[in-house]
């Protein structure tokens, strides 16, 4: 299992014999928009360099938020031949405007980030989708 943890350094645990990795990618709810997408990048950066170096990994389980990190499980199909599951916990920024840190339209946001590119790519690529929020099976 790959997570992040707002700490400066990598670490690694058995957590109920699972390997957990976690990485230093620090992430708060009170960050302004750009400072959020940096961390969402920089976890899809190391996470990927962590998997490609990882051996065994015979699925992925890949889930949500943001939706960015649907591309590890395409970076993993397409580099390892690794199938995966993605799924779909919310539909940021929609969340965010809907908790009310974003001055953002909701319907156009949301719109926005459901016709990205990262965001298709890996909901048409996974062979299992799981969607677990109102409106997100759309």
């Amino acid at each position: 299992m790959i997570t992040s943890h707002n700490e400066t350094y990598y670490s690694e645990r058995l957590v109920d014999g699972i390997t957990v990795h976690y990485l230093p990618v620090p992430y708060r709810n009170e960050m302004g928009v750009f400072k959020r997408i940096y961390s969402f990048l920089k976890f899809v950066r190391q996470a990927k360099r962590l998997a490609s170096r990882l051996e065994g990994i015979d699925k992925a389980y890949i889930t949500s938020t943001p939706l960015t990190v649907g591309s590890i499980g395409l970076y993993l199909k397409k580099k390892k031949g690794i199938p995966f599951i993605f799924e779909v916990r919310d539909l940021w920024p929609k969340a965010r405007i809907e908790m009310g840190s974003s001055r953002t339209n909701s319907s156009n946001a949301t719109s926005f980030d459901m016709k990205s590119k990262s965001t298709k790519q890996p909901i048409r690529s996974s062979p299992s989708l799981r969607a677990c929020v109102s409106g997100s099976k759309k």
